[in-house]
């Protein structure tokens, strides 16, 4: 009986401990999150002064002048209504004005919920969007933390600069996209195929995004394809029913080309498309190569997905990892799209699968989004912050080669914000009311030429760590693991 009572206390001397433990990692992940968000408060304080005249939530202004179109059963691709609607809504300071339209190259059924919105005066729609935006990016964190055993602290730093700060400050889709794959992912795991189909819809937000999604969906999970096909017919009579058959017709043939073409020249563009153009190859045939790239790698990621999926036991990667091999190459990527190799660095990064180390690594360089320079001269403090945390689980640092790895990092920044030209403001020209009529990637296009070429050497050294994390996910996800690194993972307890 004796014997009985000491097991018995003993039992609960463990479960009082474990109680213990538990209650020490909510507290140092409390802890932890709060700091980071007292470095963005921190941030945004001293960087107030400094904002450049563009007002906030650029893109979501765009969002709300396509929705507003719909509504008026206008066009939401040609110059105008957009750009008389985007002056409206003063997207610069007073006395600043654009000459040409922001574009808006969704799909129809996206336009969907901007109709909705559109129907609210601007200040209230875009409350009710940073609201939505920031409840998909908490609930990627939650999703992701029930995905992986990085602690939730370091999978928020992950995402809190690329997701948090560049899209939310942007008024961007990419959180909502990103809460969907990780969504479908997250019930895949749990054998609820049919329901990840279902989530797996949002992602139509980023329709080069959301592809390998519903296709590694279609391939790898049977059960989940019928609901893929009604939904796909869903959205095609949505789409056909909010613009009509022209305007969808419309958007396919002209709307997704100009677009890319538009930006081909783009600074702070990514694409595969961009490096050919860069580097002597003509437009056009720099636009197809970008878009077989983006085919080739589309195919390349279902594959590895899967075969991620099948060694490590975690089903999950069959859904993240295409759209992490999608955003390498393509012809059109911007650095916040880079966002959604994320979840794929750090599942895989949190296995013992040969690459874990390599995705690891990954995530690190991912998590600092180095291709928007002005948001790192805007948010010093909270780089700071995020390389110090990521640098210490991600990376298994120590205390002292943590904070090295953070003042190297701010360094780096800095030397990069210290050689930028300002990009001038667009003043409001004189309007020929004829090129109203045109696509909206006609002003824009020239928008881009003049304005965004004047730091090429900088942005393109800026996005050696983007591009450096995403073939790190590539060769990770295939199980590629140099002899120097096959020791087994180290992990912070």
């Amino acid at each position: 009986m004796r014997v009985g009572s000491r097991t018995i206390r003993s039992d609960t001397r463990d479960m009082a401990s474990s109680r213990r433990a538990e209650a020490g990692e909510r507290r140092r992940s409390t802890v932890t999150i709060a700091a980071l968000v007292g470095l963005a408060v921190l941030s945004f304080l001293l960087a107030r002064p400094m904002y450049p005249r563009v007002a906030g939530l650029f893109d979501f202004r765009a969002f709300y002048c396509a929705g507003s179109a719909v509504a008026a059963h206008r066009d939401p691709y040609r110059t105008e209504p957009l750009r008389s609607c985007w002056n409206a809504t003063k997207g610069f300071q007073p006395g600043y004005g654009v000459a040409f339209a922001v574009p808006v190259p969704l799909p129809g059924a996206a336009l969907g919920p901007f109709v909705l919105l559109s129907r609210f005066p601007f200040a209230v729609a875009a409350g009710i969007w940073v609201i939505v935006l920031l409840a998909s990016f908490a609930a990627t964190v939650a999703l992701l933390s029930r995905l992986c055993d990085w602690r939730v602290e370091t999978i928020f730093a992950a995402l809190l600069l690329p997701e948090g700060l560049r899209s939310i400050l942007l008024g961007q889709t990419v959180p909502i996209v990103c809460a969907a794959t990780v969504a479908a992912a997250f019930l895949v795991a749990r054998g609820r195929d049919r329901a990840a189909a279902f989530v797996s819809v949002l992602a139509v937000f980023e329709p080069h995004l959301g592809l390998p999604v519903w296709l590694a969906l279609f391939i790898a999970r049977p059960r989940s394809r019928l609901i893929l096909a009604l939904c796909g017919a869903g959205l095609v009579l949505a789409s056909v029913a909010l613009l009509g058959a022209g305007e969808n017709l419309e958007y396919v043939r002209y709307v997704l080309p100009a677009h890319a073409l538009s930006e081909i020249s783009n600074e702070e563009q990514y694409s595969l498309s961009y490096v050919a153009h860069a580097v002597g190859v003509g437009e056009r045939t720099a636009g197809n190569l970008g878009a077989v790239s983006y085919l080739v790698m589309l195919g390349a990621g279902i594959v590895a997905g899967r075969v991620a999926a099948a060694r490590t036991g975690a089903p999950a990667l069959a859904v993240l990892v295409p759209p992490a091999f999608a955003v390498l190459g393509g012809p059109f990527v911007h650095v916040q799209q880079l966002t959604i190799a994320i979840p794929a660095a750090l599942v895989l990064g949190a296995t013992r699968f040969p690459g874990a180390k390599f995705c690891g690594v990954a995530a690190f360089l991912l998590a600092v989004p180095w291709g928007a320079l002005a948001l790192l001269d805007l948010n010093l403090p909270l780089l700071f912050g995020v390389t110090f945390v990521l640098a210490r689980e991600l990376l298994a640092l120590s205390v002292s080669r943590a904070a090295f790895v953070s003042a190297a990092s701010g360094g780096v920044a800095l030397a990069l914000l210290s050689s930028l030209r300002a990009h001038p403001v667009p003043v409001l020209g004189p309007i020929d009311p004829r090129d109203g009529f045109t696509l909206a990637e006609a002003g824009w296009r020239t928008f881009i030429e003049q304005d965004y070429r004047s730091n090429v050497v900088q942005n393109n050294l800026a996005k050696i760590p983007g591009w450096s994390g995403l073939l790190l996910v590539v060769l990770g996800s295939f199980g590629f693991e140099p002899d120097a690194l096959r020791a087994p993972n180290r992990r912070s307890t």
